[in-house]
């Protein structure tokens, strides 16, 4: 009897001791989770400074277009950022933080907005009262380029401080993910311990009591169970704890879906997976990214063969009874096939479709809730590679003509360059300005001369070469970078783009402004130096020496 007590005394010290250890594990994940949460809130607002700014820049350009032109139609981004701005006011409201100072920034963000979109407002009734010429002085005094100049230092400042803000939180995060693993350890120790105590205590009372050390046995058996489902489950969030990390340091789309279909082949063992991706048209959905040896993937499928898509909702199907998509055929195996939406801020952007082994319906419920958890890792890192790549774009590009702009050109003209010496290979700069633009521009209008660059730069992107590049320098003078062709070769290029260009015959508004034409010089490397400056000069000088000798020219330095 004394030893019954003592056992059953024991028993229950045991089991709740072990019931509290249980409870650790749990609450090292909510901390796991609150960090990667307020990660995702730092991303977002700035994301949401990002759009805000982007709208401000098409109010900026729908007031310019109209006021330069008077045509309403150049009102339709100043439109449609103001239908869109109080909602992004709106969301950097509700991400902003309990800082004083970041609530002042945020405040006077909404305010500089508010005050931009007034002044615009003001001068589009202006110069729609009363003319451009009305309309011309309060542009002029730059009140508008002096918020937007503020609006673009304060979103800025935002910007790197949240940059700053998230890599102190994945710093947090891989020290409490070390601190959560150590526990872990210390948990999976102590319920060792305590499971070993619990058989001895079984093994003294074996004879005399077998049907309770049996069911001890068994209790010990599930809790051990338990601990290994726990020990995994800690695994896998830390394993998608560092694949967002990874996904959120990716620098590129392409990166982005190597290290999703790497991850995915770890968190989904025996599974074999594929990640599609919606067109622009919206009428396909193309192959991304694979994991696995999947028998069923096709490159493309269409929304309308996928259950999932369709029903908005992950689909899940296991034999022929089931409602099976039409993009895999279920008869050819025993597999199950999960269908996931990838959806992000509204939007759905994909599918993840998963096959699987045969497998019990509670392991099939397991693989399906685990899939979802990194599918919602997933469309968030989609979306933000997309909104990344798209910023980038903005940033290199010149909008007018589709070429890329003088920032873009210095920095590949340097980096071209610099391979060109190192492998000895010849780099060839072509440099053209447009003959008579600002005539075009006095007696035509603006309008006219946008066109005329328009044509020109497409011309120009035409002719020209896929490992070439073409940039707008400023103006109307635009720079071809020819790598790896000489003088020779960048000559006949030259010639050929001017004949081309000289054979526009350009109409605007039922006008004929006739045949436009260009100057041509032409640099190279090793002949005119090895540094970028050295083959501006150049080039410069042999476009110089064409306007000066007729126009309508090519020139090589001499």
């Amino acid at each position: 009897m004394v030893v019954e007590k003592r056992l059953r005394l024991g028993g229950i010290t045991i089991l709740v001791i072990m019931l509290l250890t249980t409870i650790v594990p749990f609450q090292m994940m909510s901390w796991l989770r609150s960090t990667q949460e307020e990660i995702t809130k730092v991303q977002e607002s700035s994301h949401t400074l990002e759009n805000l700014l982007s709208l401000m820049k098409d109010v900026e350009t729908g007031q310019r277009g109209f006021i330069i032109t008077g045509k309403e139609a150049f009102l339709e981004p100043y439109y449609a950022a103001q239908s869109q701005i109080a909602d992004a006011k709106a969301e950097l409201s509700a991400l902003s933080r309990n800082s004083g100072q970041q609530l002042q920034a945020h405040e006077r963000i909404r305010k500089l907005v508010d005050l931009r979109v007034e002044e615009a407002t003001n001068n589009i009734e202006l110069r729609r009262a009363d003319g451009f010429a009305a309309a011309e002085p309060a542009v002029t005094r730059a009140t508008g380029k002096a918020y937007m100049d503020e609006l673009r230092q304060l979103i800025g400042q935002e910007l790197e401080f949240n940059q700053q803000h998230i890599q102190l939180l994945v710093k947090e995060l891989g020290q409490r993910n070390r601190i959560a693993t150590n526990t872990e350890l210390i948990v999976t120790l102590v319920n060792f311990v305590l499971l070993s105590l619990v058989f001895i205590f079984m093994f003294r009372l074996l004879r005399e009591r077998q049907a309770t050390a049996t069911q001890l046995q068994k209790t010990g058996e599930e809790r051990a169970l338990g601990m290994t489902a726990l020990e995994h489950r800690n695994q896998e969030i830390s394993t998608i704890s560092q694949m967002a990390q990874a996904l959120d340091s990716t620098q590129s789309v392409k990166e982005t879906f190597e290290v999703i279909a790497l991850y995915c082949a770890k968190l989904l063992p025996q599974t074999s997976g594929t990640l599609y991706l919606f067109r622009n048209s919206r009428d396909l959905l193309e192959m991304e990214a694979q994991w696995g040896t999947s028998t069923c993937s096709r490159q493309t499928i269409e929304p309308a063969q996928c259950w999932g898509l369709r029903r908005g909702q992950p689909h899940h199907t296991s034999n022929t009874q089931d409602l099976c998509c039409a993009h895999y055929d279920i008869s050819a195996d025993a597999k199950r096939h999960f269908c996931i939406p990838l959806s992000a801020r509204g939007e759905v952007l994909g599918l993840m479709y998963i096959e699987s082994p045969p497998s019990t319906q509670e392991e099939a419920d397991r693989l399906e809730m685990l899939a979802i958890a990194v599918s919602e890792q997933i469309s968030l890192a989609v979306a933000n590679a997309r909104l990344r790549e798209v910023l980038r774009q903005q940033s290199i590009i010149d909008p007018l003509t589709g070429l890329y702009n003088r920032r873009y050109l210095d920095e590949t003209l340097k980096r071209e360059l610099a391979r060109a010496v190192r492998h000895n290979k010849p780099i060839a700069l072509i440099e053209l300005d447009i003959d008579h633009f600002k005539k075009v521009n006095d007696t035509y209008g603006h309008d006219a001369g946008d066109l005329v660059l328009s044509l020109v730069s497409s011309e120009l992107k035409a002719g020209i070469r896929e490992s070439d590049l073409a940039c707008r320098f400023g103006g109307e003078e635009l720079v071809v970078i020819l790598p790896e062709c000489n003088r020779e070769a960048a000559l006949e290029r030259a010639e050929k783009l001017r004949q081309a260009i000289s054979r526009l015959d350009i109409l605007h508004n039922g006008q004929h402004i006739g045949n436009v034409t260009a100057s041509f010089g032409v640099a190279a490397y090793p002949e005119h130096g090895s540094e970028p400056e050295h083959l501006f000069r150049c080039a410069d000088q042999a476009l110089y020496s064409a306007k000066r000798n007729g126009r309508n020219r090519v020139e090589v330095a001499g």
